[in-house]
Order: structure tokens, then C-alpha cells, then sequence
């Protein structure tokens, strides 16, 4: 029951940041236009136009949205779907962990970055989506791999995974623009990966798995790597997503996302968290 209105908590949470930031503005912007038509033509077809166009748009936009919100991020970051032959360990780590915790495996999806990085979406906890770095899974072995799994799997079973993921489709739009940074800070908790970090550890029972996972990507945020420019989506997508990402990527020597020094100290701060354990 706890698990259900968690559920129903994090779904509610997703649709009224949707009516906040998508219906309403819409059905703003169809009432002024409908005023102007109003003024310039005639008064009955402002009327109509404020009082069809505006909410049918809106909530046809919002609703969208919601569909293809986590299949639009994985586009804009350039991500690649994984099948079985493709990433036999991963998948097989997800396989029986998914069976351990009684959660839908997640579509994995791989994006070409040297960084060692994951993050988790979910509109629903049928349809869920497991990213992962090209360099997490040449850089980790299989134990390294099971933790950070166990990580994110642990994210999807916990409350709050859809109100994110439609907080990070938003903030991509706004990021693109310029207008905002990442509005998906505003619905992830401070606590939230270390949370994480800890119910990994006690699905997997191996602490040493994911406090090596965690060191090799400290390493790997404190060396500059050169990658080929990318495209104003991809950078839109991951400054939009920065606070679901397990640990700070950077491309170029210059950190895109997340790799402040706030960001590394959180991470040493996990280390030595689990380090305790």
C-alpha cells in the first residue's frame, strides 16, 4: 500500500508540474491571441479561439509529453538502444536483479560518452529506461556494474522517478533556449543518490561493488578527456538532466554536467559513506 501511494504521489506530482508549465502557459498564450482576434476581426471568433485553442493545444502538447517524455531525452542525448547480444552483462545483471526486486526490467540505452556515468527515467513503472555511458561499461567490471545497476534500479522503485524525468523534458526545452539551467533540481532531493547508494548496497549485499564504481568515476571527473563537439541537443539534454546523472560527466576538460566542485565533494561524500558500512 505504501509502495501505491508513493506511486500515486510521484504520478500527481509529474502532471501538475505538466498543467504548471505546459497547459496553463498554453491556454495563456491561446486567450491572448484569441483577445487580439477579438479586437482586429471579430469579437465571436476571439472569443472561440481563447476558449478552444489555447486548452486544446495545451493539453495536447502535455499530453505528448507525457508519452514520449523519457524516449525524447534518450533521442536528444544521442542514446542508442542495447539489446541482449549487444550488452550480454549488463543485461544480464539486470535480468536478475530486476527478478529480485520484483521491478519490469528497463530499456537499456547507450550513450557515447568516455564519461562513467548512469541515470534512470520512468513515466510509470512499466516503462522505464536505464542509461548508461559507453565508458561506464568498458570501465567497470561485473562487480563495479551489478552496484551501480542496483543504484539506479533503486531509483526506479522509489517514489519520484516520473515527476523527474517530465521535470528533465521540460528543463531540456528551457536549456535550449538558455532561459533556465536544469528545472529537475527543484523535484530531486539533496539526499536523494546517497539514499540510493545505501539501498543498493543492501540489495547486492557487496558494498565494495559500488564504493569501486564511485571511485573510478572521482578518477574519471578529475581527468580532462577530448571528445568531438556535440550537437546544441545533446548539451540542452544533459544540462537538463544533470541532477539524475549517478556521478558528474565531463567532455572537452570542462565539466557539462554536474562537475562542480559541489558536485565531486557530494561524490566523496558517498565514498565515504558506504566506506563506513
Amino acid at each position: 500500500m505504501a509502495e501505491h501511494r508513493a506511486a500515486s504521489r510521484d504520478r500527481n506530482r509529474a502532471l501538475g508540474l505538466l498543467v504548471a508549465a505546459v497547459f496553463l502557459p498554453l491556454t495563456v498564450f491561446g486567450a491572448l491571441v484569441g483577445t487580439i482576434l477579438g479586437v482586429v476581426i471579430t469579437p465571436l471568433l476571439g472569443a472561440i479561439v481563447a476558449a478552444v485553442l489555447g486548452p486544446l493545444l495545451g493539453g495536447a502538447v502535455a499530453a505528448w509529453l507525457w508519452f514520449r517524455g523519457p524516449y525524447l531525452i534518450v533521442t536528444w542525448l544521442g542514446a542508442q538502444r542495447q539489446g541482449e547480444d549487444q550488452a550480454p552483462r549488463i543485461h544480464n545483471i539486470l535480468d536478475w536483479l530486476c527478478a529480485g526486486c520484483g521491478l519490469v526490467k528497463p530499456d537499456l540505452y547507450v550513450v557515447d560518452s568516455p564519461a562513467l556515468s548512469a541515470m534512470s527515467l520512468g513515466r510509470n513503472r512499466r516503462e522505464t529506461y536505464l542509461v548508461v555511458t559507453s565508458g561506464l561499461l568498458e570501465g567497470l567490471d561485473s562487480v563495479e556494474m551489478e552496484g551501480v545497476v542496483a543504484h539506479e534500479l533503486c531509483h526506479l522503485r522509489g517514489p519520484g522517478p516520473s515527476a523527474v524525468t517530465v521535470a528533465g523534458i521540460i528543463g531540456m526545452g528551457l536549456a535550449a533556449i538558455g532561459v533556465a539551467k536544469s528545472i529537475c533540481s527543484l523535484l530531486v532531493q539533496d539526499q536523494r543518490e546517497l539514499e540510493a547508494d545505501l539501498a543498493a548496497v543492501a540489495m547486492t549485499r557487496y558494498p565494495p561493488g559500488l564504493l569501486g564504481a564511485l571511485g573510478k568515476m572521482e578518477s574519471a571527473c578529475l581527468a580532462s578527456c577530448e571528445v568531438q563537439p556535440r550537437s546544441w541537443r545533446f548539451r540542452a539534454a544533459v544540462v537538463a538532466t544533470e541532477p539524475l546523472w549517478l556521478s558528474p560527466i565531463q567532455e572537452q576538460g570542462s565539466r557539462i554536467l554536474g562537475g562542480e566542485s559541489g558536485s565531486l565533494a557530494s561524490l566523496r561524500l558517498r565514498m565515504e559513506a558506504l566506506r563506513e558500512l
